[in-house]
């Protein structure tokens, strides 16, 4: 089975991804799979920041033609929400490009700093591949640059970027344009306490395209109770929400395994 990173797959699958009929519909899916697992991660019993959204740390495997799995990967910068109101936690984190403006201004943050980062990947994928200049919707090296390109983001700027003139000539491309504004634009909030959360993200089908029961997951039931990072076992408690991903991500391969074999089943 075909697998790699999601910005390598952006280049290479770049015409799936136009495909008139299937396009839109798998662009959905991979997102919907990316913010169905930062919600497991988000969820009450864990309270898991991972820090570090990027293209490049999103795992696409090839389960049959437009159908893919998607695992969230690289917990290196992972961090459970302190316990108490205005605790800080490391500044600088998460790659430049997808950093929310909060972290931009070393001021505090939380979940809401991966929900940014999940908005900046959907709109680099909504846009044409280019091997020689990979697009990003902030893209400078320079955080001042960024931090006004931050604050001139607004609904208008999402709607003139993301025009359905400039989104792949998808089937209904009405709605879909419509759909994946939303997103952006609920995403992609200056303020994080007006960012949408993971879980209202896999919820919402205003147009009943979608077959949402693919992203339920089975809620933790234990609380995961992180010490303060020990410098002599930097790993320990990186690995443990390593195995709690990794359990997560294995239910979802079974789900989708067992939901194609039914599929086969009754087509034959």
């Amino acid at each position: 089975m075909d697998q790699r990173d999601l910005r390598h797959f952006h280049i290479l699958k770049w015409n799936e991804i136009c495909d008139y009929q299937k396009g839109a519909p798998l662009v959905a899916d991979i997102i919907l799979q990316l913010f169905s697992a930062i919600a497991y991660l988000h969820q009450d019993k864990l309270r898991l920041i991972h820090r570090d959204i990027k293209p490049d740390n999103i795992l696409i495997k090839q389960i049959d033609n437009f159908n893919y799995l998607i695992k969230l990967g690289d917990l290196g910068h992972a961090r459970k929400i302190p316990p108490f109101e205005g605790q800080p936690m490391t500044e600088n984190i998460t790659t430049c490009y997808y950093r929310a403006p909060e972290v931009l201004q070393n001021e505090l943050y939380s979940c809401p700093i991966d929900i940014w980062s999940a908005g900046c990947v959907l709109a680099e994928i909504l846009k044409p591949a280019n091997p020689s200049q990979l697009y990003c919707l902030f893209d400078s090296s320079d955080p001042k640059i960024i931090s006004q390109k931050h604050h001139e983001l607004d609904a208008q700027t999402i709607s003139t970027k993301f025009a359905n003139t400039k989104l792949p000539q998808w089937k209904d491309i009405d709605k879909w344009g419509e759909y994946f504004r939303s997103i952006l634009e609920n995403t992609l909030r200056l303020n994080p306490n007006e960012r949408a959360k993971a879980v209202e993200i896999i919820q919402y089908n205003p147009f009943q395209m979608l077959d949402l029961t693919k992203y339920e997951f089975n809620e933790v039931l234990e609380s995961y109770n992180e010490k303060a990072e020990d410098p002599k076992k930097p790993n320990d408690w990186r690995m443990k929400i390593y195995d709690k991903l990794k359990e997560f991500h294995k239910k979802r391969e079974e789900d989708i395994l067992t939901r194609q074999n039914n599929e086969s089943f009754e087509s034959f």
